[in-house]
């Protein structure tokens, strides 16, 4: 008698978000879609991704946590800043930390997305939130 082997089920590539209310689908982005978000990442920190990212501030942390959300779930979740009711990222850049808007952003994208994302993808961009997600 043979053992069968194990098959384990492939990781899905996609996450419900829930954003004031609203759930949505969240992919896990094709090549495009991570070239988009990279570039995003460098235009909505005037290009300090990186130096920012090695910083280790709790500040920074938390502004790259907020660019991180944008990048990723503009170029990952279909009509983004429609279904928040906003213009474009600079909307959401200039909305106080304490709005609910961004506080359930940060929030989904922190407990949700990024586990998500690294998951399927070892992220080596910010290597101190790495190290930390991997504890």
């Amino acid at each position: 008698m043979t053992k069968e082997k194990e098959v384990t089920p492939p990781l899905s590539r996609e996450i419900e978000i829930t954003i004031i209310g609203k759930t949505v689908i969240a992919r896990f982005p094709n090549i495009g879609q991570m070239i988009q978000i990279e570039q995003s990442k460098q235009i909505l920190t005037d290009g300090r991704y990186a130096i920012m990212a090695y910083a280790g501030l709790k500040t920074t942390t938390l502004m790259l946590d907020l660019v991180d959300s944008i990048s990723y779930f503009a170029n990952v979740i279909p009509d983004f800043y429609k279904t928040l009711g906003v213009a474009n990222h600079t909307s959401l850049m200039e909305m106080d930390l304490d709005s609910i808007i961004i506080s359930d952003m940060l929030k989904e994208y922190k407990e949700k997305y990024s586990p998500f994302f690294n998951e399927l993808y070892d992220r080596t961009d910010r290597p101190i939130v790495a190290t930390k997600e991997k504890e």
